[in-house]
């Protein structure tokens, strides 16, 4: 079972169809939560609800809903491999999803496991992760 200590936290506003539990990044245009990218590490794990659509601000006529963001601490994931063992160096997923760094080419660290997947099916499994920004 995933369990979680959260440290650092913030609000942002988001773009559309993020989930609970899955990494991030921020555009630099409009500070706006994003999928992340394999550029760069996500910044952090999205632990409030999600996105489903535009939403907006009350009493503002800003677009995206506002969400918070754990930065440091222990987090919870979204696993999106079968093959996270605990202590893995992870990456992010173009879609969120945590996987090991071993397995990856292209992304940058941002996290590592404190626990493995402990089943055969990715879909929603959720795993404690302990952040470490811009470690990779």
């Amino acid at each position: 079972m995933a369990y979680e200590k959260v440290g650092c936290t913030h609000t942002f506003r988001a773009t559309t169809g993020l989930k609970q539990y899955q990494a991030v990044d921020i555009t630099g245009a409009n500070n706006r939560l994003i999928n992340p990218t394999t550029i760069v590490p996500a910044i952090g794990v999205l632990i409030s609800s999600g996105t489903t659509g535009s939403t907006g601000r009350a009493g503002s006529t800003d677009s995206g809903s506002v969400q918070t963001v754990q930065f440091d601490g222990i987090a919870k994931c979204i696993a999106g491999s079968t093959t996270i063992d605990a202590s893995d160096f992870l990456t992010s997923d173009t879609d969120g999803r945590c996987s090991t760094a071993a397995g990856s080419s292209t992304g940058m660290i941002f996290a590592r496991s404190l626990g493995a997947v402990d089943t055969t099916s990715t879909s929603a499994h959720i795993i404690s992760v302990l952040l470490k920004p811009n470690i990779g």
